[in-house]
C-alpha cells in the first residue's frame, strides 16, 4: 500500500497517482453552495433515523492520520457468512432521508485543522469549520462486508457533522479524555463503558444536504452517500487541542522532519469539483 499524507509532497493533489479513483468525477468532499442546493420534499418527508447505542463501541485508535472509534457490530469471515452481533446487542444503524434502506455504523473519526479557522472537509459557501466528524456506514442489508459495499455505489453512507469552537460538548469528553492514551500511531485503547454516537448529532438533524461522492481518502472509492448536517455542534479549546496532540508515528519511531513535524494537523482533504452532481437539500 502507498504511503499518503497531508503534506506537500504526500498530499491531497498527489493522492491520484497512486490511486486511480481518487481523479474520478465523484470525489469528495465538495463546497456546499446554498443557492445551488435543490430543495427536494422527499427528503423532507423522510427524516433521519438514528438507532445509536453505546454498546457497539469497541475501542479508539490512533491510525496515524486520525482517530477512529470502532462502532462495527458484526464481522465478516473469509466465507463471507456474516455472524450476528452478541445476544442483545443490535447494530447501530441510519436510515432515511436519502437512503432506501437501513446502513450499519462501522467507525466514526474527524479532520481537523491547525487553527480554528480551518480544518473541515466540506465547505458551506466557502466557510470551513474547525472540524468535522464523520460517522461512517455501510449497506448491510445488500452486501455482506464492509470491504465490498465500498467498492459498490449505494455501499456507503456518511453522516457528516461539522465542529465549531466554544463550550465544552459533554458527551465528546468521554474520547477526550482518553487521548492521551493514543499518542502515537498505532495505539489503541478499549473503551470498557462504550460510546453512545448519538451524543455528537446537533439537536437540529432535520436539516441536511445530500450527494452522491467518495471516500475523502484513499483509495477514494466513488462509494458514499454523503449527508452533511447544516447545524454544527460545539467542542471546546480543549478538546481540540487533544485533536491536535496526536502524532503520526509510532512509539520509539523518530519524529518525521516534515511541515507537520509528525503533529497529525490540517488533515483534510480540499473540496473537490460537484460537477453535474445534484446536490439536495431537506430544506428551503
Amino acid at each position: 500500500m502507498s504511503h499518503w499524507g497531508y503534506g506537500k509532497d504526500d498530499g491531497p493533489s498527489k493522492w491520484a497517482q497512486d490511486y486511480e479513483a481518487a481523479g474520478g468525477n465523484r470525489q469528495s468532499p465538495i463546497n456546499i453552495v446554498r443557492s445551488q442546493a435543490k430543495f427536494d420534499q422527499k427528503l423532507a418527508d423522510a427524516p433521519l433515523v438514528t438507532k445509536y447505542s453505546a454498546d457497539n463501541a469497541k475501542s479508539l485508535s490512533n491510525s496515524g492520520h486520525s482517530f477512529m472509534v470502532d462502532t462495527s457490530a458484526s464481522k465478516t469471515d473469509t466465507s463471507g457468512f456474516k455472524p450476528r452481533p452478541k445476544p442483545g446487542v443490535e447494530p447501530n444503524t441510519l436510515q432515511g432521508g436519502p437512503l432506501e434502506n437501513s446502513y450499519e455504523m462501522a467507525q466514526w473519526h474527524a479532520h481537523w485543522g491547525a487553527n480554528n479557522c480551518r480544518g473541515s472537509e466540506h465547505t458551506v459557501d466557502g466557510n470551513s469549520f474547525a472540524a468535522e466528524i464523520h460517522l461512517v456506514h455501510w449497506n448491510n442489508i445488500k452486501y455482506k462486508s464492509f470491504g465490498e459495499a465500498a467498492t459498490k455505489g449505494d455501499g456507503l453512507a456518511v453522516l457528516g457533522i461539522f465542529v465549531k469552537i466554544g463550550k465544552e460538548h459533554a458527551g465528546l469528553k468521554q474520547i477526550t479524555d482518553e487521548m492521551k492514551k493514543i499518542h502515537h500511531s498505532g495505539q489503541n485503547v478499549d473503551l470498557a463503558s462504550g460510546f453512545d454516537p448519538s451524543v455528537l448529532l446537533p439537536n437540529n438533524t432535520a436539516k441536511f444536504w445530500t450527494y452522491l461522492g467518495s471516500l475523502t481518502t484513499p483509495p477514494c472509492l466513488e462509494s458514499v452517500i454523503w449527508i452533511v448536517l447544516e447545524e454544527p455542534i460545539e467542542i471546546s479549546e480543549g478538546q481540540v487541542k487533544a485533536f491536535r496532540d496526536l502524532v503520526s508515528y509510532a512509539e520509539g519511531q523518530q519524529q518525521p522532519n516534515d511541515e507537520f513535524k509528525g503533529q497529525i494537523e490540517d488533515n483534510f482533504r480540499p473540496p473537490l469539483p460537484l460537477g453535474d452532481r445534484l446536490l439536495r437539500s431537506s430544506f428551503q
